[in-house]
């Protein structure tokens, strides 16, 4: 039993440990960069002309690194 909750407790502070997307930098001219992407999963960039949505794909891409830079359209709230 104990083994279980300590299996348990370790399993959620892992699930914890990883990092969340973070739009870290927007430039006037549309440059984007997004950190603490994973390097072996997909990693989508929303857009919407209000800040409360609706959110729509702008690209996905498979990254081969933890940072990713594109343009997009210097205008309207993101999220990764």
């Amino acid at each position: 039993m104990n083994q279980a909750i300590f299996l348990s407790a370790c399993l959620l502070s892992v699930a914890h440990a990883v990092a969340q997307p973070n739009i870290t930098r927007f430039t006037r001219n549309g440059d984007i960069t997004v950190t603490n992407t994973c390097a072996n999963g997909v990693c989508t960039l929303k857009q919407a002309g209000i800040v409360t949505g609706p959110y729509l794909p702008v690209w996905q891409v498979f990254p081969s690194q933890t940072e990713i830079t594109r343009q997009v359209a210097p205008s309207g709230f993101y999220r990764a």
